[in-house]
């Protein structure tokens, strides 16, 4: 019991093994390629109600777990190509 407790406190801060991401620049790309397509859909329903580090693995929202939220995210940008960071979003 005392190993789960330890286990479930490392990984409510942050602290399993994946880096933290900044917040992500082009709203709904779960996967970083600066384009909002079915590959972030299946990034993010391969994970779905999962716990994992903000930004990461389908969480586009940066709350930590990834559900339905994330998917309403991508949807409403589906489509959307974004430059890297200092360049303007195309929609």
């Amino acid at each position: 019991m005392k190993t789960i407790v330890i286990a479930f406190a490392f990984a409510a801060i942050g602290i399993y093994g994946i880096a933290k991401a900044a917040p992500q620049t082009c709203p709904g790309d779960a996967n970083g390629d600066n384009v909002v397509n079915i590959l972030d859909f299946s990034l993010t329903v391969s994970h779905l109600y999962q716990g994992t580090a903000p930004y990461q693995y389908g969480d586009v929202n940066g709350d930590m777990i990834v559900t339905q939220a994330d998917l309403d995210i991508e949807a409403a940008n589906y489509g959307r190509v974004c430059l890297p960071v200092g360049g303007l979003a195309t929609d």
